[in-house]
């Protein structure tokens, strides 16, 4: 007869349930009213054929055993290690913010591992990560370590009900970022087999130093009959994988760091030594896969941020008018026509420096664009009432250029250098690149007097790089050397603003987000499609940290201009393009624009968003319409956007009630009104756009 033991703790509307089976002890989480609800036979495996637990810290080290059943090349959860780990005791810590609960495990004896539960008063969300200790005389090496693991889902039925279980995750390309994929578990073939014999994996993730490609670390699952979503996020810049696993017909979800078969990871702990996880962010609510997504989004809110950032001051970039050839000449009139509208920041892009040599710096500016330095620039912005910023890209640039200067302090595999292409990247773990990267970085931002600087990433390191005990281990250090750098920009400079920029969207993961004040969107600046990835980003990122380009055209006509300024509702607005060569009636719509962004950007950075539409998810060739709904404190944005003629839309939502228009971004043509407590937009075109501004008050 087995020996059960149960730890349950209310943590806000969480309830967190441990159940200890003969020492091995498994996860989940339940909304905290729905504890009566919850199968007792589903957690303990009471009459489950193959009733092994699913170990809540999931871990493989190097020599183990793995699982049977099928598992090998699949999956390395559930192998020996797992169940080498023995419940040890658990210690409930409360400080002054935080309570943490401490799982503590041992193997042979000796204490091993720490699981520790995070959360803080008002949350809806708690925090999460694993720490492995070596407490052993002799090495390991680990090949997996998860930093999360929900199991017994759905824990409200002992056989999940066919059909009743969808599964979420947030597929990322460059210029296709954060599209919603939710599929059934039958989908995917994690049904149970006819003797519940056999397990059943989807093992997905990113590999290498962009991590929201292919996929955000991001993952769901619903439970539909009850009405229940399980949502989790990753904070991981490197390689990390996520896993939905089928095993005593309960589906679980854990990740954490790539493992040794996904993303070649292999850590040596020494006696003593230790190994902490990336943080994960979960939440489980009565409610769907948006809800539950954006309440992970809320930790964002409690990052510190400049003070000029807090009433979403609005910007002008460059790039995309003097692509890459930015010379005080050529943006002098640009500088001029952005403070005339009213914008509050002024980027220079790419193209401001000299190509790397060894007589010049990292970084020195251009003495044929620049004649009299930077500081002239930043001192003719800093007078057009705008704060100056300057574009950098640091951890990699042009081998040709990085051979002769860097030898030595590049980035390898198998002792070569690491080119993708016409690409290379330096060592971020190397002192001699920290210095100058010190010294012509930070300094220059300093000395230039800079309040603002954007941070580009152009390329993917791949699977790893040399200089650890594995290439996965190199990379992770890799990219935790970098994100200690721009830690370091902030400490050095505490009020400049720090744009973190990936190719767009590539960085897309809660710890990048948490280094930056701003996330470049996409790099989609003049396709219509890029309404869709905005709107679908408030899914992982806040929309207050979330620039979105409009690119303007002085040959655009109403619809177009109208159609490109109007996704920046669902983010920061940013603009771009010929801001110094635009019409009357174009200057007339861009300060229109600025005004009702202005008026509404209290709800744009503290409210909650709701999809909505009728979209058919082309990127290329989209059809239908899609909108964003923003509630806020005192009022409502709703974005709409039709990619093919819409005659007439009528929007029925909850938070439409009782409330008027107080604003209208739209072409010549369109139209919104409220009509018997919902909204009527009218006579879209294609590839257009609208946004209205609905405040409280009698209609």
């Amino acid at each position: 007869m087995a020996e059960i033991k149960t730890i349950k703790h209310k943590l806000g509307g969480i309830t967190a349930i441990y159940t200890i089976i003969d020492g091995i002890t498994t996860f989940t989480a339940v909304p905290a009213g729905m504890l009566s609800k919850v199968d007792g036979k589903k957690l303990t495996l009471e009459g489950v054929k193959y009733n092994r637990p699913d170990p809540m810290v999931q871990v493989s080290v190097f020599g183990d055993a793995v699982n049977r059943q099928y598992s090998a090349g699949q999956t390395m959860r559930n192998g020996e290690s797992c169940f080498q780990l023995k419940f040890a005791g658990q210690n409930k810590v409360t400080g002054a913010e935080d309570t943490d609960i401490v799982t503590y495990f041992n193997r042979d004896g000796v204490r091993t591992a720490e699981h520790h539960l995070l959360y803080r008063e008002g949350r809806k969300f708690l925090e999460c990560y694993t720490v492995y200790v070596n407490g052993g005389e002799s090495d390991i090496t680990l090949e997996m370590l998860s930093s999360f693991s929900i199991g017994s889902l759905t824990p409200f039925a002992l056989d999940n009900p066919a059909g009743g279980i969808r599964l979420h995750r947030l597929r990322s390309q460059w210029s296709a970022e954060a599209q919603l994929e939710t599929r059934t578990v039958e989908d995917l073939l994690m049904e149970p087999s006819w003797m519940n014999y056999g397990v059943r994996g989807e093992r997905f993730g990113a590999i290498g130093s962009t991590p929201a490609r292919n996929f955000i670390p991001f993952a769901a699952l619903t439970d539909t009959l009850n009405g229940v979503t399980w949502a989790v996020n990753i904070g991981c810049g490197s390689s990390w994988q996520m896993e939905f696993y089928l095993a005593q017909n309960s589906v679980n979800l854990s990740g954490g760091i790539a493992d040794f078969e996904f993303g070649h990871w292999r850590k040596v702990l020494k006696p003593g030594e230790s190994i902490t996880t990336p943080r994960a962010c979960f939440t489980v609510i009565r409610g769907g896969v948006d809800e539950a997504s954006q309440i992970l989004t809320e930790r964002q809110k409690e990052y510190p941020k400049p003070a000029c950032e807090q009433a979403l001051p609005i910007i002008y970039n460059e790039y995309c008018n003097t692509w890459g050839r930015c010379s005080l000449d050529n943006i002098l009139p640009l500088i001029n026509s952005a403070s005339d509208f009213g914008i509050d920041y002024f980027v220079i892009d790419a193209g401001w420096y000299e190509k790397l040599d060894k007589s010049a710096g990292f970084y020195t500016p251009r003495k044929d664009y620049y004649p009299n330095g930077l500081e002239e620039v930043v001192r003719i912005i800093n007078a057009r009432g705008m704060r100056a910023g300057l574009w950098f890209e640091y951890e990699s640039r042009e081998y040709d250029e990085l051979a002769g200067v860097f030898d030595g302090h590049l980035l390898t595999r198998d002792g070569k250098v690491i080119r993708n292409l016409e690409r290379a990247f330096v060592d971020m773990r190397d002192p001699y690149v920290i210095g100058l990267l010190k010294k012509d970085v930070i300094g220059l931002l300093r000395d230039k007097g800079f309040g603002y600087v954007k941070v580009d990433y152009n390329e993917n390191i791949g699977v790893g790089c040399d200089g650890a005990e594995s290439i996965g281990e190199g990379l992770r250090q890799q990219v935790l050397a970098a994100q200690e750098f721009f830690g370091e920009i902030k400490r050095e400079l505490p009020d400049i603003v720090l744009e973190m920029c990936a190719s767009g969207g590539m960085r897309h993961e809660p710890s990048m987000i948490a280094l930056g004040d701003q996330m470049s969107y996409s790099d989609i600046h003049e396709s219509d499609e890029g309404a869709a990835v905005a709107g679908d980003l408030h899914r992982i990122i806040q929309p207050d940290r979330c620039q979105v380009w409009a690119v303007l055209r002085s040959t655009d006509d109403e619809r177009r201009m109208v159609n490109t300024i109007s996704k920046c509702f669902l983010g920061r607005m940013c603009f771009s393009g010929d801001i110094d060569g635009l019409n009357a009636r174009q200057t007339d719509i861009v300060k229109d624009a600025v005004a009702l962004y202005r008026k509404c950007a209290h709800v744009i950075k503290d409210g909650f968003s709701y999809f909505l539409g009728k979209y058919n998810r082309s990127m290329r060739d989209p059809k239908g319409w899609k909108a964003v709904l923003r509630e806020g404190a005192g009022g409502v944005v709703f974005t709409v956007h039709a990619f093919s003629e819409q005659k007439i839309l009528k929007i029925k939502h909850k938070t439409l009630i009782d409330k008027k228009i107080d604003g209208v971004f739209k072409a010549s043509g369109a139209s919104a009104r409220i009509e018997n407590g919902g909204l009527i937009i009218e006579d879209m075109q294609a590839r257009s756009g609208v946004v209205v501004y609905l405040s409280k008050g009698d209609i």
